[in-house]
C-alpha cells in the first residue's frame, strides 16, 4: 500500500481434486483445511484447471487494476496468449541473476517490518525454504531437499517477485 510503505499480500492457489488426498499425505496434511479456508482452489481434474486460474487473474485485473503481470517464462505460452492484449507481461526468469536482487529487496522489506503477511500457507512454505547464496553474494530460495522435493515454495517466490520488482519501479 503505498500510503503506508507496506506489503500486503492476496494469493491465489490451485490444487486438483483429483490430488488434494495424494498431497495431504506427501506435502501437507492441512491442505484440506487451506482448502476450507480458502487459501487453496481445488480444482476439477487431475491437473490444475488454468482456465479457472485464467478466469480469476481476469477477475483480478478488474478489481487491482495492476500495471504488470511477471511471469516465469517456463510453459507459460497460454498465459502469454490471454493476457498479451490486456496488460503488461514482465518476463521473470527463475535463474540467480533475476531473482538475486528481488530476494535482497524482499529480505530489506521484512527486517523493515514493510511485509505484512499472515497467510498460513506461507509461513509452512517458508518452512520448505532455504536461502542459497552463490560465491559472489548473490541469493535466491531453494526448497528444502531439493529440486525434486515435494515440498512448495511457490508464494515465497511470488511475493519476492513483487517486492522485488516494485522496489526495482520506485528506483527507476
Amino acid at each position: 500500500d503505498p500510503k503506508d510503505n507496506k506489503f500486503y499480500f492476496k494469493r491465489k492457489r490451485y490444487i486438483p481434486e483429483e490430488q488434494v488426498e495424494i498431497k495431504c499425505g506427501t506435502d501437507s496434511p492441512k491442505i484440506w483445511k487451506w482448502i476450507e479456508q480458502g487459501y487453496i482452489t481445488a480444482t476439477p481434474g487431475p491437473v490444475v484447471d488454468q482456465e479457472v486460474l485464467f478466469r480469476d487473474m481476469e477477475a483480478d485485473l478488474e478489481k487491482y487494476s495492476p500495471r504488470e503481470i511477471l511471469y516465469d517464462p517456463y510453459n507459460a505460452s497460454a498465459l502469454m496468449a490471454r493476457f498479451k492484449d490486456k496488460i503488461d507481461l514482465v518476463e521473470c526468469k527463475q535463474n540467480m541473476a533475476t531473482l538475486s536482487p528481488m530476494a535482497k529487496d524482499y529480505e530489506a522489506a521484512i527486517y523493515e517490518g514493510a511485509v505484512v503477511d499472515d497467510d498460513p500457507v506461507m509461513a509452512w512454505e517458508i518452512s520448505n525454504a532455504d536461502v542459497y547464496t552463490d560465491a559472489n553474494g548473490n541469493i535466491k530460495p531453494i526448497k528444502h531437499g531439493g529440486k525434486k522435493s515435494n515440498k512448495h515454495i511457490d508464494s515465497v517466490i511470488s511475493s519476492m517477485m513483487c517486492v522485488g520488482r516494485t522496489r526495482y519501479l520506485e528506483r527507476n
